[in-house]
Order: C-alpha cells, then structure tokens, then sequence
C-alpha cells in the first residue's frame, strides 16, 4: 500500500510539472501577441523567478553548501546554453505552433547521444538507431508541410536549435549535478538567464514593462507558475518515483502544450503534423529510457 501510495505521488507530483511547464507556451504566446519582444519576455519571467528563489535560498542559507567552483560553472552553462536554447524556443512560436515548436525541441536525447557516440567513444546499442531513425523520419514529415501559411521551415530549424543547445546545457551538466543543491543550481540556472536577456533587451533598445493588470497577471505566471513550479514538483516526484518513471513523464509536456495550444490558440493539426510529432515524441523518449535498462 505504502508503494502504491508513493507511486501515486510521485506521478501526481510529475504531472503537474509536466503542465507546469507546458503552460508557458500558451501564456508566453499571447504575452509576444502584446508586442513583446522574447528577451523581454525572457527577462521578466528568470527575473521574478530569481527574486523568489533567492529569498527561498537566503531563508535556508545555514543549511546550504556554497560551492564557489560549482556555483559559477552553473551560471556559465546556464548563460552560454541554456538561455540561447529558451530563445531560440520561444522564437521558433513567431514562426510555428507552439506544440510543433516542444515536440521538436524534445529531439535534445538525440544530439546527446550523437555526443557520447562521437566524442566519449561510447558504443551505441541498437535502440539508439531505432530512436534516431524514429526522431529523423518525423522531421521529414514536418518538413514536408508546406500548404499552410503559419508553417515555416525557419520556425522547425530554430526549435531544432534550441534542442541542440538544450543538449549541450545537459552534456556541461551531466557530471556536476549531485555537487550543487538543487536550489541553488536552479538560483544559478536563473541569474544566469537574467544576465543574458538584460543585455538583449538592453541591445534592443528598452525593456518593456506590463501595461495592464492582465499582462502583469502573465508575467508572474510565467515566472512562478511556468518556471519556479516545474522544478520544484519535478524535485517533489523524484522523492517518490525513480528516474525512469519521470522520463515516462516527460513526454506529457509536449502533449500537454499541444492541447493547450489547440484549446487557447487555435493552433491546429494536420495527419503530417501528428505523424511527424508522435514519431518525434517515440524517438525521444525511446532513446531516454533505453538509459535505464541493465
């Protein structure tokens, strides 16, 4: 009973991550429909993430190890890849929909294990191929659309770029996750989102502010609701369940803003979209989960 309670828990705690998460695409969408820009959308959602977290971090100061050496390498990598990544996803929805744009971007396991299979000489099993093919064969079914005037090759290349960046975030990552606490590296994550979307927001000329109630609502729904959440309840289901299963519920978020797309949006799908997303989605948790087996 205790099991299955736990179970329950964790999957509970990973669903709701998962529409956390999603959310952000529907919310950031009409945000960038009240004329502003993606750095200045990007600025505001990791700023109000900051400030939260750093109060959380100084409540909890006496308990935390501050690791000067691993602090500042996840600034860097957060600054270097991980903002570079969210731009180019939250640029790809001027160009496409916001479910094509996740679905794409959840193709980050595949440049991964290029990665490992390149450079760290590792000998691919043969799932890996059946992923890769998987992820390919459905990129060529969103290439093939070209009928409708909301698509653009720009917008799929764009996602993609945000997948292979997102995939050099967690290569920098993957050996120096256990010697930061979670709080803090996700405080690191933030500041260095800041720093990145204050100087492009600066280089384009001024920072937009919300000019009405419904846009401030917004505003601090992404940074809490669509940002600080996603982590803290993805934290909360590893308690319970293991990493496995987590993957299992990773592939929600693109589903998840898919539906949300489709209700708030209008955003629509044609049998190309659905075949070349759900190969996307197959190939990319395929090629996750194999991880996990011994």
């Amino acid at each position: 009973m205790s099991s299955y309670s736990n179970k329950f828990k964790g999957t509970f705690y990973g669903i709701i991550s998962a529409f956390s998460f999603a959310a952000s695409g529907t919310i950031a969408k009409k945000i960038l429909q009240a004329n502003f820009s993606v750095s200045n959308l990007l600025l505001w959602r990791y700023g109000i993430a900051t400030i939260v977290v750093a109060l959380v971090v100084y409540l909890k100061r006496d308990k935390l190890n501050f690791d000067k050496k691993a602090l500042l390498k996840a600034f860097y990598s957060a600054a270097f890849f991980y903002s570079i990544s969210t731009f180019c996803y939250f640029k790809s929805f001027e160009y496409i929909d916001t479910g094509l744009a996740s679905a794409i971007c959840f193709s980050h396991s595949l440049f991964v294990t290029l990665y490992v299979w390149i450079f760290d000489k590792q000998k691919l099993k043969p799932s890996y191929f059946i992923a890769f093919t998987s992820i390919v064969i459905g990129l060529i079914f969103l290439f093939q659309i070209n009928e409708e005037s909301r698509f653009n090759i720009q917008g799929i290349l764009i996602a993609l770029c945000s997948g292979l960046l997102y995939s050099f975030y967690i290569i920098a990552n993957r050996n120096k996750a256990s010697h930061l606490d979670p709080l803090l590296s996700s405080l690191m994550l933030f500041c260095g989102n800041v720093v990145i979307f204050l100087i492009l927001s600066l280089r384009e000329g001024a920072i937009s502010y919300p000019t009405d109630l419904a846009l401030w609502i917004k505003i601090i729904a992404m940074g809490s609701i669509c940002t600080i959440l996603p982590i803290y309840f993805l934290l909360k289901a590893l308690r319970y369940i293991n990493a496995s299963d987590v993957t299992i519920l990773s592939i929600l978020r693109p589903v998840f803003v898919i539906l949300l797309g489709m209700i708030f949006l209008n955003e629509t799908l044609n049998n190309y979209k659905m075949i070349g997303i759900t190969l996307i989605l197959a190939g990319g948790l395929f090629s996750q989960l194999d991880k996990f087996k011994k």
